[in-house]
């Protein structure tokens, strides 16, 4: 501020001056230095406080469009409280806000005080921008939500999941595009794809009925345990440790009937559930005849899958439809979701989005993957999956294997994916170090340890999903 003073004094003594002492040509010259360094420091000045005011109405205009609010007057409010908000040098800024066909355009202006150019009676600059985004319902997003529904899920997890699901629903809800769906996958060892899908041509479902003759008969004996002590041991449920009580040191007694027990031949039946393929088609989304998925035979694996559905009412009933059982296979969620978002056969309900939709996979879990793939009957349309050990590091490698490399063909056709870890143990440290690796990004990992933070997150991923752009 000295060097402007001491401008504005030289510039009065040189105006003032009637002594000859400088020569008007000197005087002349002078004015024009000091005006070409007043107007090159002004210029600059004003260049970056116009990029500052930009750069804020940019940021109010999106927060607006992506707010999911659809009334006008709600709309500017948002554009002029976000302005307030960022407004840290004090300017005094007007803004106008108008809403034309769902596209929020917006004008700011506010004065520069100028440094120099004051000195020639500029004292203020005009600065004003513009700009203009469409509301983020104009863009449809498909999402497929993988829900973990095993059985350490049971009692207030699944609750707490069903209340978190439904956040992520209501965002789409309010975005109110026609073209928006969402599908839910609820997965545990199995997917249940529909008892009506047994005879589509991209699955492989052996009829039910007995699979051999019936064993021969046998004497049917009346046992009596005696000596028995109560004992306890370690078991699992879905990988979550528990104390079972049974009894040890008995000794039995059996006694004949005088009957004989005569078993029914063993019998295979189909509820739904599907099974998975051989490497490498266990990677891979697509099916058909050529390559069709087996049913994994007399298998229970809770509710039927719900492909991308408009009726975002149908989404919540599934949602809340949820119960839990079974162990966790991660890569049989994550493989149907995938299915869900791609326009191929199983499912063809994504065939019909614009172009320009945002596909996203939200995978949830709260465990790790406990389960491998092995041959039933040794026949591959009944692959299906069975738990292994926590300490067999070979079979617990090749699933995060599995996992990794559906997420990375997942990734590769252009889906956005999530996941979300729910309550996982401390010493869960490589669970979750997998589910980091399968997101898109660390930003798009996120880890809740109760119902408040797992609400949140299925908030936020809702809220990064509605992509806004700047039409102007």
């Amino acid at each position: 501020m000295g060097n402007v003073n001491t401008l504005k004094s030289a510039y009065s003594s040189y105006k003032n001056s009637e002594d000859g002492n400088f020569s008007m040509m000197a005087v002349f010259t002078t004015m024009t230095l000091i005006m070409g360094i007043g107007v090159a420091l002004d210029t600059a000045g004003l260049t970056k406080q116009s990029r500052g005011l930009q750069d804020s109405l940019d940021g109010a205009v999106i927060a607006a469009a992506a707010s999911g609010e659809t009334q006008h007057q709600k709309l500017k409010e948002t554009v002029q409280q976000t302005i307030d908000q960022n407004n840290t040098h004090g300017w005094d800024i007007t803004t106008n806000v108008s809403i034309v066909n769902d596209e929020i355009t917006a004008t700011a202006s506010a004065k520069y005080s100028t440094m120099l150019l004051g000195i020639f009676g500029k004292k203020e600059l005009n600065v004003e921008v513009k700009s203009a985004a469409p509301i983020a319902q104009e863009l449809p997003l498909n999402i497929a939500m993988v829900l973990d529904t095993t059985g350490s899920m049971q009692g207030t997890n699944i609750d707490d999941l069903k209340a978190s699901a439904v956040k992520l629903v209501d965002i789409v809800r309010k975005l109110k595009n026609p073209e928006s769906r969402i599908s839910v996958v609820p997965f545990n060892d199995y997917v249940n794809i529909g008892m009506s899908r047994r005879n589509e041509p991209w699955m492989d479902v052996p009829a039910d009925g007995t699979t051999g003759p019936a064993p021969a008969c046998y004497p049917e004996v009346n046992t009596v345990r005696t000596g028995c002590t109560d004992a306890t041991r370690t078991r699992y449920n879905d990988g979550v440790p528990y104390t079972e009580t049974y009894q040890t040191g008995c000794t039995e007694t059996s006694t004949p009937t005088g009957n004989m027990y005569c078993p029914s031949a063993p019998t295979i039946e189909w509820r739904g559930c599907a099974g998975s393929r051989d490497a490498p088609d266990n990677l891979l989304a697509s099916a058909g005849p050529s390559n069709p998925i087996g049913g994994a035979m007399n298998e229970n694996c809770g509710e039927e899958i719900l492909p991308l559905e408009k009726d975002l009412t149908i989404v919540d009933n599934k949602i809340n439809s949820l119960t839990t059982k079974n162990s966790t296979y991660i890569p049989t969620g994550l493989v149907w979701g995938w299915r869900t978002l791609t326009p191929d056969a199983p499912f063809t309900e994504a065939a019909t989005s614009d172009s320009a939709t945002t596909k996203a996979l939200v995978l949830m879990t709260d465990g790790a993957n406990i389960m491998t793939q092995v041959s039933r009957y040794g026949s591959a349309e009944e692959l299906y999956h069975t738990e292994y050990d926590p300490s067999d590091t070979s079979a617990d490698n090749e699933a995060r294997d599995r996992i990794l490399g559906l997420c990375d063909n997942i990734k590769a056709d252009g889906i956005k994916l999530y996941t979300v870890a729910y309550k996982l143990p401390s010493a869960s440290k490589k669970v979750y170090d997998t589910l980091e690796d399968c997101a898109t990004d660390k930003s798009s990992a996120f880890q809740a340890k109760n119902r408040t933070q797992l609400g949140k997150a299925f908030e936020e991923i809702g809220q990064s999903l509605k992509i806004v752009r700047l039409s102007r």
